[in-house]
């Protein structure tokens, strides 16, 4: 049932909230249109150049992952801080934080807005743009947050699949368990056998020992000799007994 606005006060309330949220997001829209950053090369070189600019943006993404906070007019979470509060986290001056978070904003990375909570406190409302997280690696529950759901499900099909979804290799590894196509163990005892040359000795799984003598490998072979005497034995056939000219 449509809403009829008989007070002019109202209908002047309702006119200025919805030019508000036009001029809001065609700024947004102008900052991103406008931002140098087009690749992730530029964001790359960005970051170069400005490494501790990187570090407050990965402030802002982290705090604004854990934060629920919502702004009027906008869809998706904030994270609303005091300045005071903004600075602690980053760790640094609020002189210093306003100027890489303006540096942020006129990059098309960050969007901020003011807004007072409980009508006392004015807070800072900050999370990363879509821009941002086009050109970073973002997760998939980002879009979720940020209150962009076709990004969502996109992001969530491109993702691999875990191991357990995933269609088994044509060759397992390296080491004992190795099976080529169709070798598969079939049956529960087929599985449960240790491999080749392996055996399970308490609960665990060992290979088993293979002497390296050659007694245990061949039992007829003669014993080893004494290493001096097959020099001995050698000599003795090239230069004859003793006392032979």
């Amino acid at each position: 049932m449509p809403i009829i606005l008989k007070s002019a006060k109202a209908k002047a309330e309702l006119k200025a909230s919805l030019a508000k949220a036009e001029v809001k997001a065609t700024t947004k829209t102008s900052l991103i249109k406008n931002s140098p950053l087009k690749t992730r090369a530029d964001l790359k070189g960005l970051w170069a150049q400005r490494p501790r600019a990187k570090e407050v943006f990965g402030t802002v993404v982290k705090v604004w992952r854990g934060s629920r906070s919502r702004a009027p007019d906008a869809t998706g979470y904030w994270a609303a801080y005091t300045y005071d509060e903004w600075s602690s986290k980053a760790e640094l001056p609020s002189s210093t934080l306003r100027w890489y978070l303006d540096l942020l904003e006129g990059h098309g990375l960050i969007e901020r807005e003011r807004h007072r909570h409980k009508g006392t406190r004015v807070l800072a409302f900050v999370r990363p743009t879509r821009h941002a997280l086009e050109l970073s690696d973002g997760r998939p529950g980002d879009w979720e947050l940020l209150g962009i759901y076709e990004k969502m499900e996109a992001a969530k099909k491109a993702a691999p699949k875990p191991l357990w979804m995933q269609p088994p290799p044509t060759k397992l590894g390296k080491g004992p368990f190795v099976f080529d196509d169709g070798d598969y163990p079939k049956t529960l005892e087929e599985i449960l056998a240790p491999p080749p040359g392996y055996e399970v000795q308490a609960g665990k799984l060992k290979p088993v020992p293979v002497s390296s003598s050659k007694n245990s490998m061949a039992p007829n072979a003669k014993e080893d000799k004494d290493p001096m005497a097959v020099v001995d034995e050698v000599l003795g056939k090239k230069s004859g007994p003793k006392g032979e000219n």
